[in-house]
């Protein structure tokens, strides 16, 4: 039959990421690679292409089904060279974008809602497709790729303040290789074990799920 909206978009990503020399920066919502695209990107890696990504966290996450499928493939990413950002619900830039005055930053749980991709700060992809199985074979979606540098540079500032350590975890394997969040807080680094600002039930629930292979339908 004909390729859905989401297949298309999908491969002219595929398109962009294999024409990258130098850099990716990614914000997505959802986030879950496959193996095929981990296997996919393999060769920007090994030709020291950065591979930059920030997602929601577990506790930023309104889908918790789609975070445990991000999960399964999230050491393979570290490994590979990948470097992961989870988006903090205490992010310290809500107050840069928060625009309603009627709320306050600590009254509410703030999360990522964006997806956008920026490649060697020259070609910039917004729309409402998810870096996510569900959005390249079952969802109607919609896409811009703009040719801009001075339009990706702004993005990618923005997606790399959003990485700051104020306003997300940065993932990473420690010397055992075991995962760990690390932040900074009024000045102060931290280093979590588990996933942050989560109760153990929820770790539980996210852990279980990352089991089953049903990510085409996250």
């Amino acid at each position: 039959g004909d390729e859905g909206s989401g297949t298309v978009i999908a491969d002219r990503l595929i398109e962009l990421l294999n024409a990258s020399e130098s850099e990716i920066l990614v914000e997505s919502a959802y986030f879950i690679i496959s193996d095929e695209l981990l296997q996919g990107v393999a060769p920007l890696l090994e030709r020291n292409i950065r591979i930059d990504v920030l997602t929601n966290s577990l506790a930023t996450n309104d889908v918790w089904t789609i975070h445990a499928g991000y999960t399964r493939n999230r050491k393979a990413m570290l490994l590979r060279g990948i470097r992961l950002y989870e988006f903090r619900p205490d992010a310290s830039s809500c107050r840069q974008l928060l625009e309603n005055d009627v709320l306050d930053c600590p009254d509410i749980k703030f999360s990522l809602h964006s997806k956008s991709v920026v490649f060697d700060r020259n070609v910039v992809y917004v729309g409402s497709f998810n870096i996510n199985p569900r959005s390249r074979y079952l969802n109607t979606e919609t896409a811009l790729i703009v040719h801009s540098p001075a339009l990706a540079e702004r993005i990618a500032r923005d997606i790399e303040e959003n990485m700051r350590p104020e306003n997300s975890w940065q993932v990473v394997l420690n010397d055992a290789g075991e995962l760990e969040w690390h932040a900074r807080t009024d000045g102060v680094d931290s280093v979590v074990p588990h996933e942050p600002d989560t109760s153990i039930w929820t770790r539980i629930k996210s852990y279980i799920f990352s089991l089953f292979s049903v990510e085409k339908y996250l």
